[in-house]
Order: C-alpha cells, then structure tokens, then sequence
C-alpha cells in the first residue's frame, strides 16, 4: 500500500498535467499561429433568401396546376361567329375596346383581350397596329353581355382582298361588275378579263360557269386586288343561281310560324333563312327549334323559298 503523501502527489500531478500541455502548446507573444482552412471563418456575403409559404410550396411540387380565376385567361366563349365590317372610330389601348362605325350602318364596341388575333394584310400583328380609321373585319362572338373579337383583320387596300354578295349589273363587253356586298351593304365595282377564273361552287346548282352566266341576282364571292373601288378579279365563286333548287340537311335555329326559318346546314357548316308558306310547304311533322329537317328550297334571286320541309 502507498504512503498518505504519496497518494496526495500523485492526484496533484495529474491535476496539473492538463494545464502544463495547454501551456506548452500556446504559441508565444512573437508568433502568429498558422491559417486554417477549417477553422477560419467565411467571409461575409450578402445573402438574399426567399421565403414561401407552405401552401405555395406544396402547390409548386404538386403534379397539378392551379388556375387562378383573377390572372388566368377565361377559355374562349363558345357558339357562333358573326363577320362585322366597318372602319375604327375609337380604340382604347387601356380598357381593351373599340368603337366601329360598321359598312351597313350604325355603331358597335368590340372587346379584346389576349385571345384576340390580330392581322394586317395577312400578317399577324399586336392590336398596338390598329389605328384610328382603320377598315377592319371582325369575327365576332357573344361573351356574356359584351361584343367579343376573336380576329380582327386589317385591310389597307395594298393586298389581295375578298367580297361576297349579289351581282347588281353586269357588263360583259367592258367587264365591268358591280356586287352589292353582303358586308359592306354598298355596291363595289371591279372587273371581269380573260385571266378572272370562273368556279361553280358544289352546292351552286350549275356545273360550269361561263361569263354569261354572271346574271342579277347570282349569288357570288370573288377574290381580288383592290385599286381604290375597282379592282381586277382574280377568282370568282358562284354560290346560288335564280332558280337553282337546294337541298339543306341539318336543324332549325331559328322558327318563326309565319313563314321563316333558319338551318344550321350540316354540308357547309353554315346558317340559311329559308322562307315558306305555312300552308303550301306544311312540314311532315311537328318542327321545333332544334327538330332535324330536311329541306328544300328555290332560290328566287332575292330568297330560298321552301318547297318542301321533312322532319327527321
């Protein structure tokens, strides 16, 4: 067994064996102890950090998107479009809105959002090109209560142009034409030389067309090179012949008992008032709006007069 004094030197050295390591280990007054990479500290950086609430987080890593109603743009209205001429009288570059004085009378605001295409001579544009006194033609639609644009077109007169309507006169000696156009509700005048290609449309009533056959009355669409009011015809459509008799297959949007009604033409996609007398063309069957039909109409000149109608 050791001695009460040598227990008590041996605990007081290794007490002080600590203390005599970290004093042999402390660098002196004249020395600078060397960098370390470890243990020096970073430089201080500016750091910008974006914080975001858990819910848009978690919507950011979901699979599905999310439709904000307030920022999203609304999906296009549904229906029917209405082509409207007419030169700008007033645009709003702010509240997205423009006022037309339209070619067969009268006033009209048209709206535009993003949805809009926009066209000049044929090339598309931003609705920043449309100017005051510009003639445009819009494909309207109904939005709710407002007028919609869903294209609007641009013509300066410098490109090739379209019209459609009824022949008024025709002269086959100097060629010289004049068409009541269905948009502009005005005569426009342009001719008719040895180049203007003649075309009997499918439904026309006719299987070839020739200059003589440009009588009052037709029905026409022409493509051509505007000149101020006259231009040279490049293309001209016969739609419908005096006396030419058409069949239409598809269903009633409009019914007025009186002696009117519209068909939603299933061949060519599009809307016919057809007029009929309630006792001579008595339909097969109860005819409602909506109700398939089948008939048959003579145009006249002026108006599809039905000589019959079959309900389906």
């Amino acid at each position: 067994m050791f001695p009460v004094r040598t227990l008590a030197f041996l605990v007081s050295t290794a007490t002080a064996l600590p203390a005599i390591a970290q004093t042999a280990a402390a660098p002196g007054k004249g020395t600078q102890p060397p960098p370390s990479a470890a243990t020096a500290p970073a430089p201080s950086q500016p750091q910008t950090k974006v914080l975001i609430p858990e819910s848009d987080a978690a919507a950011a890593n979901s699979p599905a998107e999310s439709n904000d109603p307030l920022l999203s743009v609304p999906p296009m209205p549904k229906g029917k479009t209405t082509l409207v001429g007419g030169q700008v009288h007033n645009i709003d570059q702010i509240r997205n809105r423009m006022d037309l004085d339209s070619f067969g009378g009268g006033h009209m605001r048209v709206h535009f959002d993003e949805r809009t295409h926009f066209y000049r001579d044929g090339v598309a544009t931003t609705q920043l090109a449309i100017r005051k006194g510009d003639r445009v033609y819009v494909d309207t639609m109904l939005d709710n209560t407002r007028v919609f644009a869903r294209n609007v077109r641009v013509n300066t007169g410098v490109t090739a142009a379209n019209a459609s309507g009824q022949i008024e006169r025709f002269d086959p000696r100097s060629g010289s034409l004049t068409l009541r156009d269905r948009i502009a509700a005005r005569p426009v005048t342009f001719m008719v030389d040895q180049n203007t290609n003649l075309i009997a449309e499918k439904n026309s009533g006719v299987n070839a067309v020739t200059r003589n056959d440009l009588r009052p009355g037709a029905l026409i669409a022409v493509k051509f090179a505007p000149s101020g009011n006259r231009g040279i015809a490049r293309e001209i459509s016969v739609l419908a012949m005096p006396g030419s008799v058409f069949t239409f297959v598809g269903r009633f949007t409009n019914l007025d008992m009186r002696g009117l009604v519209s068909v939603d033409n299933q061949s060519d996609q599009k809307n016919y008032d057809i007029r009929f007398d309630p006792v001579q063309a008595r339909p097969s069957k109860s005819i409602a709006v909506g109700s398939s039909v089948i008939v048959k109409a003579t145009f006249d000149g002026r108006n599809y007069q039905a000589q019959s109608i079959e309900v389906q």
